[in-house]
C-alpha cells in the first residue's frame, strides 16, 4: 500500500467519512520516498513514513492510530503537529489526510488560541482567493484582516481598494 488508499476507499471517505482535526503524536525516523511523474524531483516526490495521530473528532472520544501515510517531500509532518484527517467511523483504522487547503488551515489555528472570528476570516481569505472571486472582493477580505491585525495591504496594479 505503500502509505496510499485505494481510490476505492478514499473515495469511500471522501463520501461517508467524517472530518478531524489530529495532532501528531509521532513520527518514524525511517521513510521512503516515491517519484512519480515526469522526472520534477520536487514536486512529483512523496515520503510515505509511518505517523501516530490522535484524532480528535467532534462529539467523539479521542483514539489514536498509527498508520502510513504519504506527504510532500518538503513537507513532512513533526510531533505537536495539527492536521486534519477523514476517517471512517466505523473503522478508525481506514483513514486519510484531508487534501482540502482550508481543512488544514482549521488543523493549523483550531489551537492556536485566536478567537473563532480571527480563524474564519484567514479562512474566507483563503476560499475567496483559491475560488477566482474577483480581486476586489479578496482584496476586501485582506483589508479586514490588515485592520485587526496593524497591517496593510498592497492593491495590485489595475485594480481599486476596497477601502477607499
Amino acid at each position: 500500500m505503500l502509505g496510499k488508499l485505494s481510490r476505492r476507499s478514499r473515495k469511500r471517505l471522501e463520501t461517508s467519512g467524517r472530518r478531524a482535526n489530529a495532532t501528531v503524536l509521532a513520527v518514524s525516523d525511517r521513510a521512503m520516498t516515491i517519484t512519480t511523474g515526469g522526472g520534477h524531483l520536487v514536486t512529483d516526490t512523496e515520503v510515505a513514513v509511518k505517523v501516530t495521530l490522535r484524532v480528535e473528532p467532534d462529539g467523539e472520544p479521542a483514539f489514536e492510530v498509527r498508520e502510513k501515510f504519504r506527504f510532500p517531500q518538503l513537507a513532512l509532518p513533526s510531533a505537536g503537529q495539527r492536521v486534519a484527517v477523514v476517517y471512517d467511523p466505523d473503522d478508525h483504522d481506514t483513514i486519510m489526510i484531508d487534501g482540502d487547503p482550508l481543512a488544514a488551515v482549521d488543523a493549523m489555528l483550531s489551537r492556536s488560541g485566536r478567537p473563532p472570528e480571527k480563524i474564519d476570516l484567514v479562512k474566507d481569505l483563503m476560499a475567496s482567493a483559491m475560488s477566482g472571486a474577483p480581486s476586489v472582493d479578496t482584496q476586501a477580505i485582506a483589508t479586514r484582516w490588515a485592520a485587526q491585525h496593524g497591517g496593510t495591504v498592497v492593491i495590485a496594479p489595475g485594480t481599486t481598494d476596497p477601502g477607499a
